[in-house]
Protein backbone atom coordinates (compact mmCIF):
# COMPACT_ATOMS: atom_id res chain seq x y z
CA UNK A 1 0.00 0.00 0.00
CA UNK A 2 3.07 2.47 0.71
CA UNK A 3 4.01 2.43 -2.24
CA UNK A 4 1.09 2.72 -4.52
CA UNK A 5 0.57 5.87 -2.37
CA UNK A 6 4.28 6.72 -3.73
CA UNK A 7 3.07 6.21 -7.21
CA UNK A 8 -0.20 8.49 -6.49
CA UNK A 9 1.48 11.14 -4.81
CA UNK A 10 4.45 11.53 -7.39
CA UNK A 11 3.52 10.01 -10.57
CA UNK A 12 -0.18 10.54 -10.45
CA UNK A 13 -0.83 7.23 -11.24
CA UNK A 14 -3.25 4.95 -9.78
CA UNK A 15 -2.13 1.35 -8.97
CA UNK A 16 -3.92 -1.59 -7.45
CA UNK A 17 -1.67 -2.62 -4.12
CA UNK A 18 -1.62 -5.94 -5.41
CA UNK A 19 0.86 -5.13 -8.56
CA UNK A 20 3.55 -3.70 -5.94
CA UNK A 21 5.50 -6.26 -5.63
CA UNK A 22 8.88 -6.19 -2.82
CA UNK A 23 11.88 -7.12 -3.80
CA UNK A 24 15.37 -7.47 -3.17
CA UNK A 25 16.49 -4.09 -4.85
CA UNK A 26 15.96 -3.32 -8.07
CA UNK A 27 17.76 -6.07 -9.83
CA UNK A 28 15.87 -8.47 -8.06
CA UNK A 29 12.75 -7.49 -9.67
CA UNK A 30 14.77 -6.63 -13.58
CA UNK A 31 16.00 -10.26 -13.39
CA UNK A 32 12.75 -11.93 -12.81
CA UNK A 33 10.89 -9.49 -14.99
CA UNK A 34 13.64 -10.17 -17.98
CA UNK A 35 12.64 -14.12 -17.66
CA UNK A 36 8.63 -13.79 -17.09
CA UNK A 37 8.70 -11.31 -20.35
CA UNK A 38 10.84 -13.77 -22.44
CA UNK A 39 8.59 -16.71 -21.62
CA UNK A 40 5.19 -14.94 -22.39
CA UNK A 41 5.27 -15.29 -25.79
CA UNK A 42 5.87 -18.20 -28.14
CA UNK A 43 9.04 -17.02 -30.53
CA UNK A 44 9.53 -14.08 -28.87
CA UNK A 45 12.78 -14.34 -26.77
CA UNK A 46 14.51 -11.27 -26.79
CA UNK A 47 14.37 -7.34 -25.43
CA UNK A 48 15.38 -4.48 -26.72
CA UNK A 49 17.72 -2.05 -24.32
CA UNK A 50 18.77 1.67 -24.38
CA UNK A 51 22.09 2.03 -24.34
CA UNK A 52 24.25 2.63 -22.73
CA UNK A 53 22.83 1.20 -19.79
CA UNK A 54 23.12 -0.91 -16.76
CA UNK A 55 25.56 -3.57 -17.71
CA UNK A 56 24.36 -6.20 -15.34
CA UNK A 57 21.05 -5.83 -17.15
CA UNK A 58 22.32 -7.74 -20.31
CA UNK A 59 24.02 -10.32 -18.25
CA UNK A 60 20.82 -10.95 -16.59
CA UNK A 61 19.57 -11.39 -19.94
CA UNK A 62 22.25 -13.56 -21.05
CA UNK A 63 22.18 -16.51 -18.07
CA UNK A 64 18.64 -16.87 -18.65
CA UNK A 65 19.79 -17.25 -22.46
CA UNK A 66 17.35 -13.83 -23.37
CA UNK A 67 18.76 -12.04 -26.39
CA UNK A 68 19.55 -8.92 -26.30
CA UNK A 69 19.23 -6.04 -29.18
CA UNK A 70 20.42 -2.24 -28.07
CA UNK A 71 19.54 1.02 -29.46
CA UNK A 72 22.47 3.52 -28.82
CA UNK A 73 21.15 7.13 -27.39
CA UNK A 74 23.69 9.53 -28.24
CA UNK A 75 22.57 12.39 -29.76
CA UNK A 76 19.46 10.81 -30.68
CA UNK A 77 16.54 11.94 -28.23
CA UNK A 78 12.89 12.37 -29.31
CA UNK A 79 11.09 11.78 -32.11
CA UNK A 80 14.47 10.59 -33.20
CA UNK A 81 14.67 7.90 -30.59
CA UNK A 82 11.05 6.82 -30.87
CA UNK A 83 11.40 6.91 -34.33
CA UNK A 84 14.59 3.91 -34.35
CA UNK A 85 13.02 2.02 -31.75
CA UNK A 86 9.95 1.75 -34.03
CA UNK A 87 11.71 0.88 -36.99
CA UNK A 88 13.54 -1.84 -35.04
CA UNK A 89 10.72 -3.09 -33.66
CA UNK A 90 9.14 -3.65 -36.86
CA UNK A 91 12.14 -5.32 -38.37
CA UNK A 92 12.57 -7.59 -35.36
CA UNK A 93 9.05 -9.52 -33.95
CA UNK A 94 10.79 -11.45 -31.06
CA UNK A 95 11.29 -8.47 -28.92
CA UNK A 96 9.25 -8.93 -26.10
CA UNK A 97 10.23 -5.91 -23.65
CA UNK A 98 11.69 -2.65 -24.11
CA UNK A 99 14.16 -1.41 -20.79
CA UNK A 100 15.84 1.21 -19.54
CA UNK A 101 16.63 3.76 -16.80
CA UNK A 102 15.54 7.06 -15.92
CA UNK A 103 17.59 9.01 -15.11
CA UNK A 104 20.03 6.38 -16.78
CA UNK A 105 23.00 4.96 -15.63
CA UNK A 106 25.34 5.85 -16.77
CA UNK A 107 24.81 8.47 -18.91
CA UNK A 108 22.40 10.24 -16.46
CA UNK A 109 19.70 11.11 -19.63
CA UNK A 110 15.83 11.38 -18.76
CA UNK A 111 13.13 10.26 -21.09
CA UNK A 112 10.62 13.24 -21.05
CA UNK A 113 7.19 13.40 -21.26
CA UNK A 114 6.48 13.80 -24.58
CA UNK A 115 9.05 10.54 -25.58
CA UNK A 116 7.35 8.66 -22.98
CA UNK A 117 4.00 9.44 -24.61
CA UNK A 118 5.04 8.42 -28.00
CA UNK A 119 7.08 5.79 -26.98
CA UNK A 120 4.46 4.45 -25.44
CA UNK A 121 1.95 4.22 -28.52
CA UNK A 122 5.24 2.45 -30.24
CA UNK A 123 5.21 -0.08 -27.79
CA UNK A 124 1.13 -0.55 -27.25
CA UNK A 125 1.24 -1.17 -31.26
CA UNK A 126 3.76 -3.74 -31.42
CA UNK A 127 2.71 -5.23 -28.25
CA UNK A 128 5.99 -5.05 -26.51
CA UNK A 129 6.27 -4.27 -22.81
CA UNK A 130 7.71 -1.42 -21.04
CA UNK A 131 10.21 -2.11 -18.22
CA UNK A 132 11.12 1.34 -16.75
CA UNK A 133 13.74 1.59 -14.05
CA UNK A 134 13.17 4.03 -11.51
CA UNK A 135 15.97 3.04 -9.27
CA UNK A 136 17.47 6.69 -9.25
CA UNK A 137 13.90 8.23 -9.27
CA UNK A 138 13.86 12.13 -8.03
CA UNK A 139 17.42 12.57 -8.86
CA UNK A 140 16.91 14.53 -11.89
CA UNK A 141 18.24 18.34 -10.71
CA UNK A 142 16.69 20.35 -13.27
CA UNK A 143 12.83 19.16 -11.75
CA UNK A 144 12.77 19.47 -8.29
CA UNK A 145 9.11 20.59 -8.22
CA UNK A 146 7.61 17.08 -8.72
CA UNK A 147 9.49 15.92 -5.26
CA UNK A 148 7.07 17.73 -3.65
CA UNK A 149 3.88 16.37 -2.44
CA UNK A 150 1.45 19.34 -3.26
CA UNK A 151 3.35 20.09 -6.39
CA UNK A 152 1.28 18.99 -9.78
CA UNK A 153 4.42 18.70 -11.74
CA UNK A 154 4.70 15.29 -11.34
CA UNK A 155 7.68 12.73 -12.80
CA UNK A 156 8.15 11.23 -16.15
CA UNK A 157 7.28 8.18 -16.41
CA UNK A 158 5.89 5.78 -18.83
CA UNK A 159 3.29 4.37 -16.30
CA UNK A 160 0.78 7.15 -17.16
CA UNK A 161 0.54 6.25 -21.00
CA UNK A 162 0.46 2.70 -20.70
CA UNK A 163 -0.76 -0.34 -18.22
CA UNK A 164 1.66 -2.80 -20.10
CA UNK A 165 4.67 -2.11 -18.12
CA UNK A 166 7.08 -3.42 -15.31
CA UNK A 167 8.39 -0.48 -13.05
CA UNK A 168 11.92 -0.83 -10.98
CA UNK A 169 12.33 1.21 -7.69
CA UNK A 170 14.97 0.90 -4.94
CA UNK A 171 15.42 2.03 -1.55
CA UNK A 172 19.04 2.02 -2.08
CA UNK A 173 19.06 5.18 -4.37
CA UNK A 174 16.24 7.03 -3.24
CA UNK A 175 16.47 7.04 0.44
CA UNK A 176 20.57 5.86 0.31
CA UNK A 177 18.81 2.68 2.49
CA UNK A 178 21.62 0.38 0.53
CA UNK A 179 22.77 -2.23 3.12
CA UNK A 180 19.19 -4.20 3.44
CA UNK A 181 18.83 -4.66 -0.14
CA UNK A 182 15.05 -3.64 -0.71
CA UNK A 183 13.36 -1.95 -3.35
CA UNK A 184 9.74 -2.73 -4.98
CA UNK A 185 8.37 -3.78 -8.58
CA UNK A 186 4.89 -2.49 -9.88
CA UNK A 187 3.14 -4.13 -12.60
CA UNK A 188 0.43 -2.73 -15.06
CA UNK A 189 -3.11 -3.60 -14.74
CA UNK A 190 -2.68 -4.66 -18.30
CA UNK A 191 0.42 -7.08 -17.49
CA UNK A 192 -0.62 -8.68 -14.39
CA UNK A 193 -4.13 -10.42 -14.77
CA UNK A 194 -2.38 -11.63 -18.32
CA UNK A 195 -2.37 -15.58 -18.66
CA UNK A 196 -0.43 -17.85 -20.65
CA UNK A 197 0.06 -21.54 -21.13
CA UNK A 198 3.70 -20.36 -21.77
CA UNK A 199 3.91 -19.08 -18.64
CA UNK A 200 2.44 -22.15 -16.71
CA UNK A 201 4.95 -24.50 -18.70
CA UNK A 202 8.27 -22.38 -17.27
CA UNK A 203 6.69 -21.14 -13.87
CA UNK A 204 3.77 -23.51 -13.23
CA UNK A 205 1.59 -20.59 -13.03
CA UNK A 206 -0.79 -19.10 -15.73
CA UNK A 207 -1.56 -15.43 -14.38
CA UNK A 208 1.57 -13.39 -14.96
CA UNK A 209 1.49 -11.75 -11.41
CA UNK A 210 1.04 -15.25 -9.90
CA UNK A 211 3.99 -16.46 -12.20
CA UNK A 212 6.14 -13.17 -11.29
CA UNK A 213 5.52 -14.16 -7.04
CA UNK A 214 5.63 -17.65 -7.04
CA UNK A 215 7.77 -18.91 -10.15
CA UNK A 216 9.70 -15.71 -10.40
CA UNK A 217 10.91 -14.44 -7.17
CA UNK A 218 10.26 -17.73 -5.13
CA UNK A 219 12.43 -19.23 -6.81
CA UNK A 220 15.57 -17.37 -6.39
CA UNK A 221 14.71 -15.88 -3.14
CA UNK A 222 11.54 -15.99 -1.20
CA UNK A 223 11.27 -12.19 -0.68
CA UNK A 224 13.09 -9.04 1.51
CA UNK A 225 13.35 -9.36 4.68
CA UNK A 226 10.16 -8.34 6.63
CA UNK A 227 12.40 -5.77 8.89
CA UNK A 228 13.41 -4.00 5.95
CA UNK A 229 9.93 -3.85 4.02
CA UNK A 230 8.73 -2.18 6.70
CA UNK A 231 11.30 0.24 6.74
CA UNK A 232 10.98 1.07 3.34
CA UNK A 233 7.34 0.88 3.64
CA UNK A 234 7.65 3.87 6.39
CA UNK A 235 10.00 5.88 4.02
CA UNK A 236 7.69 5.88 0.90
CA UNK A 237 4.91 6.94 3.41
CA UNK A 238 6.80 9.89 4.99
CA UNK A 239 7.71 10.73 1.60
CA UNK A 240 4.46 10.84 0.34
CA UNK A 241 2.70 12.86 3.58
CA UNK A 242 5.59 15.18 3.13
CA UNK A 243 7.59 14.32 6.11
CA UNK A 244 10.41 13.67 4.35
CA UNK A 245 12.14 15.22 1.72
CA UNK A 246 13.55 13.33 -0.95
CA UNK A 247 14.45 16.42 -2.78
CA UNK A 248 16.46 17.71 0.73
CA UNK A 249 18.08 14.27 0.92
CA UNK A 250 19.46 14.07 -2.61
CA UNK A 251 20.73 17.43 -3.01
CA UNK A 252 24.35 16.95 -2.03
CA UNK A 253 24.46 14.50 -5.12
CA UNK A 254 23.68 17.48 -7.43
CA UNK A 255 25.82 20.09 -5.34
CA UNK A 256 29.12 17.91 -6.11
CA UNK A 257 28.35 16.76 -9.62
CA UNK A 258 28.19 20.65 -10.44
CA UNK A 259 31.69 21.06 -8.63
CA UNK A 260 33.26 17.59 -10.40
CA UNK A 261 31.97 18.56 -13.89
CA UNK A 262 33.74 22.15 -13.00
CA UNK A 263 36.94 20.53 -12.07
CA UNK A 264 36.81 18.13 -14.96
CA UNK A 265 36.66 20.76 -17.91
CA UNK A 266 39.65 22.68 -16.06
CA UNK A 267 41.63 19.64 -16.83
CA UNK A 268 40.68 19.31 -19.88
CA UNK A 269 37.75 16.52 -20.10
CA UNK A 270 34.63 16.73 -21.32
CA UNK A 271 31.09 15.71 -20.18
CA UNK A 272 30.31 13.02 -22.77
CA UNK A 273 26.35 12.67 -22.83
CA UNK A 274 25.37 16.28 -22.94
CA UNK A 275 22.09 16.38 -23.43
CA UNK A 276 18.72 15.07 -23.35
CA UNK A 277 15.32 16.52 -24.52
CA UNK A 278 15.09 18.72 -21.46
CA UNK A 279 18.10 20.10 -22.34
CA UNK A 280 21.97 19.67 -20.70
CA UNK A 281 21.60 16.70 -18.39
CA UNK A 282 21.28 17.41 -14.56
CA UNK A 283 23.77 16.71 -12.17
CA UNK A 284 23.19 13.96 -9.38
CA UNK A 285 24.84 10.31 -8.78
CA UNK A 286 26.47 10.05 -12.12
CA UNK A 287 27.90 11.48 -15.20
CA UNK A 288 29.96 10.42 -18.49
CA UNK A 289 33.21 11.97 -19.23
CA UNK A 290 35.89 11.81 -22.21
CA UNK A 291 39.28 12.85 -22.17
CA UNK A 292 40.82 13.97 -26.39
CA UNK A 293 44.40 12.44 -25.42
CA UNK A 294 42.48 8.84 -25.16
CA UNK A 295 40.20 7.03 -27.49
CA UNK A 296 40.20 3.72 -24.66
CA UNK A 297 38.64 4.34 -21.51
CA UNK A 298 40.56 1.40 -20.38
CA UNK A 299 43.30 3.63 -20.74
CA UNK A 300 42.24 6.98 -19.36
CA UNK A 301 41.52 4.85 -16.22
CA UNK A 302 44.89 3.24 -15.76
CA UNK A 303 46.53 6.77 -16.00
CA UNK A 304 44.08 8.00 -13.93
CA UNK A 305 44.50 5.07 -11.07
CA UNK A 306 47.83 6.13 -11.01
CA UNK A 307 47.24 9.80 -9.60
CA UNK A 308 44.32 8.15 -6.69
CA UNK A 309 41.20 8.25 -9.20
CA UNK A 310 38.91 5.88 -9.93
CA UNK A 311 36.02 5.58 -12.65
CA UNK A 312 34.26 2.74 -14.98
CA UNK A 313 34.77 2.54 -18.53
CA UNK A 314 31.75 3.21 -20.75
CA UNK A 315 32.67 0.28 -22.82
CA UNK A 316 30.36 -2.18 -20.33
CA UNK A 317 27.86 0.06 -20.88
CA UNK A 318 26.89 -0.51 -24.53
CA UNK A 319 26.94 2.20 -26.69
CA UNK A 320 29.35 3.48 -29.09
CA UNK A 321 31.09 5.73 -26.88
CA UNK A 322 34.46 3.34 -25.57
CA UNK A 323 36.44 6.21 -24.64
CA UNK A 324 34.32 7.63 -21.83
CA UNK A 325 34.29 6.93 -18.33
CA UNK A 326 31.48 6.83 -15.69
CA UNK A 327 31.89 9.29 -12.81
CA UNK A 328 30.22 8.48 -9.56
CA UNK A 329 29.71 11.84 -6.81
CA UNK A 330 28.52 9.30 -3.95
CA UNK A 331 31.85 9.58 -2.36
CA UNK A 332 33.38 13.34 -3.50
CA UNK A 333 31.85 15.75 -0.74
CA UNK A 334 32.30 18.88 -1.33
CA UNK A 335 35.03 18.97 1.35
CA UNK A 336 37.35 16.98 -1.04
CA UNK A 337 36.63 18.60 -4.13
CA UNK A 338 40.35 20.37 -3.15
CA UNK A 339 41.68 17.00 -2.82
CA UNK A 340 40.05 16.30 -6.58
CA UNK A 341 41.40 19.11 -7.80
CA UNK A 342 44.37 18.62 -6.82
CA UNK A 343 44.71 14.54 -8.27
CA UNK A 344 43.64 15.89 -11.47
CA UNK A 345 46.26 18.50 -11.93
CA UNK A 346 48.74 15.10 -11.39
CA UNK A 347 47.12 13.82 -14.09
CA UNK A 348 47.73 16.76 -16.50
CA UNK A 349 51.24 16.33 -15.22
CA UNK A 350 51.21 13.01 -17.32
CA UNK A 351 50.25 14.25 -20.62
Amino acid sequence: EAGSRFIRTFLGKSIDPESIIPTVGAMHGCFVSIGLIASLYQGRDKIMTLDPGFAVNKLQAKIQRVGVECVDTYEKSGDALVEEIDRRLSEDTSIAALLWSSPCNPSWEVRSESELEKLAKVLERHNVTAIEDNAYFGFDSRRPGFLDPDDPDLAPSIMKYTDNYIALFSASKIFSYAGERVGFTAIGDALKDHRSQSLRKMFNQERFLDAFIQGGLYSIVASAPRSAQMAFASLLDFSSSGTFSIGDHLRPYSESAREMKRIFRKHGFDILYKEDSYGPVGDGFYFTVNHSGYSDGSLLLADMFRCGLTAVPLGIFGGGHPDGLRICTSLVPMHLMDEFDKRLSAFDALQ
